[in-house]
């Protein structure tokens, strides 16, 4: 068997090994993306796991951490690559994107990237130019960050085996996303997950967690569901030994984002909860004035389940994505 190199991280079988992936010079010294690879003893596939896309989504670093103590590289099939910190301009400032880039501000919409192009570009590029011939499977971590919430939600892509990986992902994930669309109900493009699939690569995108549930606990049960998670998914690819557990039952969903007409201050519903089943047009939350007087009514744009809303009160601009709604396609069972 022969080394895993990624950036200047070099892995022999048995071995772990830390590095970087260089993207460049920023004003006081290089731009970098860190990395962790472990090269399993026997043969398997390479898995990819990142985190921190968007630098104030802290659930996926600590998954990725948890995931480089407990994963033994003598006793790992294939390669298992971390990049615990993937915009670390943006994790700095605890912000979605890097705060120096006024172009191109979500790492997640550019891919793949451009060689010449603006900060946030660049660093795609970098990025695209490791995982997309090295990974056979993406698993990209998320949250609702410092604006809101995600429930446990899995987006696959285009590719038909990524289905079945999301179901890998143990007890309690029972919500399976079809590949995301824009809010004009065009399909995404410059995701990861996009990107991947055109490449005829499985990825998936797993959110859970955000601004109200950062507190210590919360923060640190969530990061540990999504690590166990990813631990079921290698036994299941037969990376790491153990049982696989299922969920045995799984909602198939298509994702619809709504948008505010209005700014103003953010009031949900006193029946609202996340993951309730409602019928559309169903008040899910109130946009009010200074006064208590409601602007607007947000409702569920269709028959479903909310799987994300914002949770920060002030709404500084019509447009803000507001709730992020799940359309019931289907149940599958084993």
């Amino acid at each position: 068997m022969q080394p895993v190199t990624v950036g200047t991280a070099k892995a022999s079988p048995g071995e772990t090994a830390r590095g970087v992936i260089p993207a460049g010079r920023d004003f006081d010294g290089p731009i970098e993306i860190p990395v962790i690879v472990v090269r399993g003893t026997r043969d398997g596939p390479v898995l990819w796991i990142d985190g921190a896309t968007h630098g104030d989504e802290a659930e996926g670093s600590i998954t990725c951490w948890n995931l480089a103590k407990e994963v033994d590289a003598k006793g790992l099939a294939g390669t298992l690559v971390l990049v615990p910190i993937l915009n670390l301009a943006a994790a700095k400032n605890g912000s979605r994107g890097n705060p120096l880039d006024h172009v191109n501000y979500d790492l997640n919409r550019v891919y793949p990237g451009k060689p010449n192009g603006r900060g946030t570009e660049r660093l795609a590029w970098a990025y695209y130019q490791e995982f997309a011939p090295k990974a056979d499977i993406v698993i990209s971590l998320h949250s609702g960050g410092s604006v809101g919430y995600m429930s446990r939600v899995i987006y696959h892509n285009d590719i038909p085996a990524s289905l079945e990986l999301a179901k890998a992902f143990g007890v309690g994930w029972d919500l399976i996303v079809e590949p995301a669309y824009s809010v004009d109900r065009r399909p995404a493009t410059g995701t990861i997950e996009a990107v991947s699939g055109a490449n005829g690569k499985p990825a998936l995108v797993v959110e859970l967690g955000g601004l109200s549930e950062s507190l210590p606990d919360k923060l640190l049960q969530n990061s540990r569901s999504l690590t166990d998670g990813c631990v079921n998914l290698m036994r299941y690819l037969k990376m790491l030994p153990g049982k696989v557990e299922r969920n045995g039952r799984w909602k198939l969903a298509r994702e619809w984002i709504v948008q505010t007409g209005t700014g103003g201050f953010w009031l949900p519903d006193s029946a609202f909860r996340f993951r309730k089943s409602v019928k559309e047009g169903t008040v899910l939350a109130r946009v009010v004035d200074t006064y208590g007087e409601t602007l607007e009514e947000i409702k569920a744009p269709c028959d479903g389940e909310t799987i994300g809303m914002r949770t920060t009160p002030y709404v500084g601009l019509p447009g803000d994505h507001c709730v992020f709604f799940a359309e019931i396609l289907n149940e599958v069972t084993e």
